[in-house]
């Protein structure tokens, strides 16, 4: 726990997620049910691959590395950088593209298109 804390971030929210084991609580009780959903919701309503994610606030990658695997490009951000190193250290030959623990400055989200419609 000694990594310095992106700016911004409230340490609270930071030193919860360093003693939470976030990394596997997608697997556990009822939040597996949380994990079939927001699968069963991506597949519905994002375009197929290839195609590029911001997963933003992805935490240790569990939806990062399923898209990356599916053929998505997939940029996952974190402020919390234990989860960050977590999601490097599930990277496998390379699907996620880069994992950082903060957006640049001066990156604005650009509204998606819609397809078809």
């Amino acid at each position: 726990m000694g990594e310095a804390f992106p700016e911004g971030v409230d340490p609270v929210i930071t030193d919860y997620y360093d003693r939470a084991p976030e990394e596997v609580r997608l697997e556990q009780g009822p939040f597996q049910l949380e994990e079939a959903r927001t699968r069963e919701l991506i597949q519905r309503f994002a375009p197929p691959p290839p195609g590029t994610v911001l997963d933003v606030g992805g935490a240790a990658g569990a939806y990062a590395l399923w898209l990356a695997e599916a053929g998505y490009s997939v940029h996952l951000i974190d402020p919390v950088p234990r989860l960050v190193a977590e999601a490097r250290e599930a990277q496998r030959d390379g699907v996620v593209d880069r994992a950082r623990s903060k957006p640049s400055t001066g990156v604005s989200p650009a509204r998606p298109s819609r397809r078809g419609g």
